[in-house]
C-alpha cells in the first residue's frame, strides 16, 4: 500500500515536471528570442581581390594578387570576432573564383588571374575556417549568371557572363514578346537549366563544405524596365493548364498566379538541390526576398512576386535548413530603410512574420553595411578608403534590432567593408545574449 502511494506521488511529480517543462518550451516559442545571435560573414571574394584595400593599401599596391596568407588572416579575424559561419561567394556573376572544371574562371582582371593561379580560394577558406573552429558555407547565386550586358541584338558576351548564359538566350527569363532575355536570370522550367546548376552543386560538394547558401541577389540589367519577365514556354504551358488562358494576353495575365507557376519550378529545383546537399551531409540555407512596396525585387528580377518565394513549402518539406530574409535588394541599404523596417508590417523586413509562421528552422536577417551610391554623410557613414560603411553606433543598432526581433542570426554583408574600415572589434561581443555596448 505504501509502495503504491509512493508510486502515485512519483507519477504526479513527473506529470507536474512535464507540464512545467512544456510551459517553458511554449513560452520560449512564443517569445521567439534565441539566447545567442549567430553571426555570419559574407565574403565576396571578387570584391576582396579587386576592391579590397586592407587599411588603405589595395591589391594593386601590394604584390598584384590577394595572397593565401591574407585570406587566412581574414578568416582568423572573423573567428576571433565572434562569427560562426563564413559564406564564401564562389561567383563573379557568371564566372567563378575557385578551380572549377565546369565554369569559366573569373580571370579577366590580372589581379584575379594571379590570385587563382596561386591557390584555390574555396579550398583554402574551408580548410582555414575549420582550423579556426567555424563553419564555411558556399554562397551560390542562381539568379546572377551574367552581370549587366548590352541589348539582345548586336551585343557581345558580357565580361562576367557565363558561357551557358551566352549560348542559351532562350533559357533566360523572356519578355512577353519573347525577344528580350533578362540575361543571367533563368527560368527553372527548363530541365537544361536545372541540370546546369546541379552540376555545379555536385562539383562544390566535393570540397566538403558545411553548407550551401543560395542567394537571390543579381547583377542583371538593373533598371526598372523589368516589370514582366518569365514568359518561357514551360511557364506558359503550365499557366494555361492551371488557369485556362495564355498569360501573354492581358486579359488572362495575373501577377500572383504567374509568379506562383514560376515559383513552383524554382521550388522543384530547390527540392532536387536539397537532396544532393543533404545526402552529402551538408546544410542548405536559402534567401527569400521580395520588394515591400510592389512585391517585386527592386525591378531587377522581373515579375517574381511574393508567391515565387514559397518559403513555407520549403520549410514544411524539409527542403531547407536555414532561411535568410531581408537584404538590400528588398529594403534599401541606408539606415533610413534598414532600421525603421524592423518595426513596420512589411513581411520581408520583419523576422517576427516568419517566426510566427514557423518555429522549425533558424531565421537569419541579411544586413548590408554599405551603399555604393551614398553621398558623403559623416553622421552616418565612414568614408575614405574603400566603400562607405555605416558608423559603429548605427551597426550596433542594427544588431540590436535583429536581436529584439527574434531572429537566430544575422548575415553581415560584407567582409570587404569590415576589413576596409577595421571594424572587427564591433562584433566581438555582438553574439552574446547581453552584449556590452561598444563605443563609437
Amino acid at each position: 500500500m505504501q509502495m503504491m502511494n509512493y508510486l502515485s506521488y512519483l507519477r504526479l511529480l513527473i506529470m507536474v515536471c512535464a507540464c512545467l517543462l512544456g510551459a517553458a518550451v511554449s513560452l520560449e516559442g512564443q517569445e521567439g528570442k534565441p539566447e545567442k545571435l549567430d553571426l555570419v560573414l559574407n565574403v565576396d571574394f571578387y570584391d576582396m581581390i579587386y576592391l579590397n584595400p586592407p587599411y588603405g593599401k589595395g591589391v594593386k599596391d601590394r604584390d598584384g594578387h590577394y595572397s593565401r596568407e591574407e585570406l587566412e588572416t581574414l578568416i582568423a579575424r572573423a573567428a576571433n570576432s565572434g562569427f560562426t559561419i563564413i559564406n564564401f561567394r564562389v561567383a563573379i556573376a557568371g564566372k567563378v573564383a575557385y578551380h572549377s572544371k565546369i565554369k569559366d574562371l573569373g580571370d579577366d582582371q590580372p589581379e584575379i588571374a594571379r590570385t587563382l593561379q596561386a591557390y584555390d580560394p574555396l579550398a583554402v577558406t574551408i580548410e582555414c575556417a575549420h582550423k579556426n573552429g567555424i563553419q564555411c558555407y558556399v554562397w551560390m547565386t542562381p539568379f546572377d549568371d551574367s552581370g549587366k550586358v548590352d541589348g539582345y541584338e548586336k551585343r557581345g558576351r558580357g565580361i562576367m557572363q557565363s558561357m551557358f548564359s551566352w549560348l542559351n538566350p532562350e533559357f533566360q527569363l523572356l519578355s512577353r514578346e519573347g525577344d528580350d532575355p533578362l540575361w543571367g536570370v533563368y527560368s527553372f522550367g527548363h530541365p537544361e537549366v536545372m541540370d546546369y546548376w546541379m552540376s555545379q552543386v555536385k562539383e562544390i560538394l566535393t570540397y566538403k563544405p558545411d553548407g550551401i547558401f543560395f542567394s537571390d541577389r543579381t547583377h542583371s540589367n538593373m533598371t526598372l524596365r523589368q516589370t514582366e519577365y518569365g514568359f518561357n514556354p514551360p511557364v506558359i504551358e503550365r499557366y494555361e493548364e492551371r488557369f485556362g488562358g495564355d498569360p501573354r494576353k492581358p486579359e488572362h495575365y495575373d501577377l500572383e498566379k504567374f509568379s506562383l507557376v514560376q515559383g513552383e519550378f524554382y521550388t522543384a529545383f530547390l527540392r532536387k538541390a536539397s537532396k544532393q546537399i543533404h545526402d552529402a551531409g551538408s546544410r542548405f540555407m536559402v534567401k527569400a526576398s521580395w520588394n515591400q512596396k510592389d512585391e517585386r525585387i527592386a525591378g531587377r528580377l522581373g515579375a517574381l512576386h511574393k508567391s515565387f518565394f514559397q518559403w513555407e513549402k520549403w520549410i514544411e518539406e524539409g527542403i531547407i535548413d536555414e532561411l535568410v530574409i531581408g537584404g538590400d535588394a528588398a529594403t534599401g541599404t541606408g539606415p533610413e530603410f534598414v532600421l525603421p523596417n524592423f518595426d513596420v508590417k512589411a513581411d520581408i523586413s520583419r523576422p517576427q512574420y516568419f517566426r510566427e509562421n514557423s518555429h522549425s528552422v533558424p531565421i537569419y536577417r541579411w544586413l548590408t553595411l554599405q551603399d555604393w551610391a551614398w553621398p558623403s554623410d559623416e553622421e552616418k557613414v565612414s568614408n575614405g578608403k574603400g566603400p562607405g560603411t555605416f558608423k559603429k553606433p548605427i551597426i550596433e543598432t542594427m544588431l540590436s534590432k535583429v536581436r529584439e526581433s527574434g531572429a537566430n542570426g544575422v548575415l553581415m554583408h560584407e567582409a570587404l567593408v569590415i576589413e576596409s574600415h577595421n571594424h572587427w572589434d564591433l562584433y566581438k561581443r555582438a553574439g552574446e545574449p547581453s552584449p556590452t555596448p561598444i563605443a563609437p
